[in-house]
């Protein structure tokens, strides 16, 4: 047999168990399991001081795992063993060393890229278990694999040219390991717990289907999550309403109280949509990938960053969670279709923009994208409409899709330094009575200056009096309701909702500005600023810091570095409106460059979510020039050939018959 005939037989032989170990996990998928499942309970919650996304919550050996029911068994269906969290870590460490590293010759940039991400993995397993008491070491060190990264990507941006990366492996064993890497995905996809954020997105999704509006201000509690996430997941609750009778559905389903009623009777249908809406982002990941890797290398090495998306701990650990899952895959496509010629303009620029409704931090990327694009001809044109389009759909997803509420005493009022001048409760005949409040003007704000000044700025465009409630409501003597703003009243438990539904009803009449700045501001402080926020499990790198001394001084190093970042996104900006920078690779090292100092800055760091940075690691692996410095070094190096004479199987033509040869003859004196 020969060797591409075995090669072959083992691929097949692979696809084959994969379909086989398959079957029955998607069988268990349709059909419920039969023992009744344990009701899901809502873990301890805590105030936060408010950050627009989680972290990344791994699933392995914590204390806040949940039950057992709550993700799928797959110990009857032999698809892969159970493999604890080290066992996959030093399995994605092997893979990754086979695939990046070549000792021909070792001192590389390439070499160095592979041992930094092996390390990382390694980092990575050593975070996981009772984070409050890891190591110093280990937030110092992934710090500094995520600085490696923005020093790799000013390389790539100062560098003219980049030589061509070889494949390790033959295509044949590639596509195994893109089978395997496939096959352990979607084990540890189904194995992990339902997490909290696709709790909170289905719970906000139902609201979504119900009313068309998003949950900010309606769920309570539920409301902390980005727009995007709820959206995402509607369409997921939607599609799996499509196929059950009327009555039967997610979104027939009566909401009592302020737990989530969705798990008493409709847990299995809820981790349905959950693994369903989390294994279309990660198919869409690995999708971008695969473009990514196709216009900057080859068909092969698109399988290979397959293979080591599947593998990384920075991204498995991510797979479940959707908030964090979004912007990275819209990071990546944006990334795919500024790869791609006519509409990729147009498609990478909307895609990033939209981006920034599931992770703000994404807009720092789009001053750059818009600097390369604007050096690429007829992309400029396309560059333009996808950010003007992205701005429009943003501005207007907000005053359609949110539902303005009274600010919050806890929320937006006290980060503004801003205390309610009246009170307003519910009479024994239905009535609104509204007294002058006992508190302060002004009360200590819980932010520093400038985001005092946010807070109040967002405050003082929402100016709606309570004409509407003139007729039905007690105002105190020499008060006119006109005079009284809804966010000067803070209105008690029995009053809230006659409050609210005024509110709205005052807000319909006015013009969209107005409407968008007050439903901003209710998206806002429900997401920056929420009432209950589900208790941390990753501590981030900044309150780690912080958290051992020095408060202060670590929050001006943050704003530093945040200095810091807005710096680097001018001059890199500036650079690419230069001229001659404008090769792939030049993109690549620019979007880098500020992903990685992006991550450094963000509230958790560089100790979870890698899966943000991970599309532009692997595209800085396989980028090159088209017409880089290994042909010309293959010119040079090219071995000398003596010319040798030419040897043919044709016979040799028959010989002339010219006769005796003649005879020559010299005469002796």
């Amino acid at each position: 047999m020969t060797r591409s005939s075995t090669q072959a037989l083992i691929v097949w032989a692979t696809l084959a168990w994969c379909i086989a170990g398959a079957s029955p996990v998607i069988a268990q998928i349709s059909e419920p399991n039969e023992a009744p499942a344990a009701a899901i309970t809502v873990p301890d919650l805590r105030v936060s001081e408010g950050h627009p996304l989680p972290a990344a919550q791994p699933s392995t050996e914590s204390d806040l795992d949940a039950d057992p029911a709550d993700s799928l068994d797959l110990e009857k269906t032999g698809l892969v063993p159970e493999m604890s969290a080290g066992v996959r870590t030093w399995l994605a460490i092997v893979i990754i060393l086979v695939l990046l590293l070549r000792l021909d010759p070792v001192l590389t940039l390439h070499n160095l890229d592979a041992l930094v991400l092996a390390i990382t993995c390694a980092l990575l397993l050593s975070r996981h278990g009772e984070l409050d008491a890891a190591p110093p070491w280990v937030y110092v060190a992934l710090s500094l694999a995520a600085a490696y990264w923005l020093f790799r990507g000013l390389l790539m941006f100062a560098r003219r040219e980049i030589p061509k990366r070889q494949l390790n492996l033959t295509r044949s064993a590639t596509l195994v390991l893109v089978a395997a890497g496939l096959l352990i995905a979607f084990d540890g996809l189904l194995r992990a717990p339902l997490s909290e954020s696709s709790r909170d997105s289905i719970v906000g999704a139902v609201q979504v289907t119900r009313t068309g509006k998003l949950p900010y201000g309606i769920v309570t509690g539920h409301d902390a999550r980005s727009p995007l996430s709820y959206i995402v997941h509607a369409g997921g609750v939607w599609l799996d309403d499509a196929g059950r009778p009327e009555g039967d559905r997610l979104r027939d389903t009566e909401p009592t109280g302020e737990t989530p009623w969705l798990f008493e009777q409709n847990e299995f249908v809820v981790r349905r949509v959950a693994l369903l809406v989390n294994g279309v982002l990660s198919l869409a990941l690995l999708g971008a990938l695969c473009i990514i890797g196709l216009r900057l290398h080859s068909p092969a090495m698109s399988g290979a960053l397959v293979v080591l998306a599947c593998v990384f701990p920075g991204a498995t650990e991510c797979f479940g969670e959707p908030e964090i899952m979004l912007p990275a895959v819209m990071l990546a496509w944006s990334v795919a279709f500024a790869l791609l010629g006519g509409l990729g303009g147009l498609l990478s620029m909307l895609t990033l923009v939209l981006a920034g409704m599931a992770w703000p931090w994404a807009w720092c990327a789009v001053p750059v994208l818009g600097a390369y694009l604007l050096r690429r001809g007829l992309q400029v044109l396309g560059m333009i409409i996808g950010l003007l389009g992205g701005a429009v759909a943003c501005v207007a997803g907000i005053i359609w899709l949110v539902a303005p509420d009274l600010p919050r005493v806890d929320g937006a009022m006290r980060h503004a330094g801003l205390a309610p001048a009246f009170v307003a409760q519910l009479a024994s005949d239905g009535g609104l009575v509204i007294e002058k409040s006992d508190g302060e003007e002004l009360m200590p704000s819980a932010s520093p200056a400038i985001k005092q000044r946010f807070w109040r700025a967002l405050l003082e465009f929402d100016n709606v009096t309570l004409d509407g409630l003139a007729g039905e409501s007690m105002l105190p003597n020499g008060d006119d309701a006109a005079g009284i703003l809804y966010r000067e009243v803070v209105p008690e438990a029995d009053a809230q909702e006659r409050m609210v539904a005024g509110y709205r009803n005052a807000l319909a009449e006015m013009d969209d500005q107005t409407r968008f700045w007050a439903a901003t501001r209710t998206m806002l402080e429900a997401t920056w600023l929420p009432t209950r926020l589900l208790r941390e499990r990753v501590m981030g790198a900044w309150e780690f810091w912080s958290g051992r001394g020095g408060d202060d001084l670590w929050r001006n190093m943050r704003r530093g570095v945040k200095v810091g970042l807005a710096v680097l996104i001018v001059i890199v900006s500036l650079a690419l409106l230069g001229g001659g920078k404008r090769q792939p690779h030049h993109l690549v090292g620019a979007l880098l460059m500020i992903a990685s100092a992006t991550l450094l800055v963000s509230w958790y760091g560089a100790v979870t979510n890698w899966v943000w940075l991970l599309p532009l690691i692997l595209a800085t692996l396989i980028v090159h020039t088209e017409d880089g410095q290994e042909v010309r070094q293959a010119a040079v190096e090219r071995p000398y050939h003596p010319a040798t004479p030419r040897v043919t199987s044709d016979p040799a033509p028959p010989a002339l018959d010219l006769g005796p040869a003649p005879r020559i003859t010299v005469d002796k004196e």
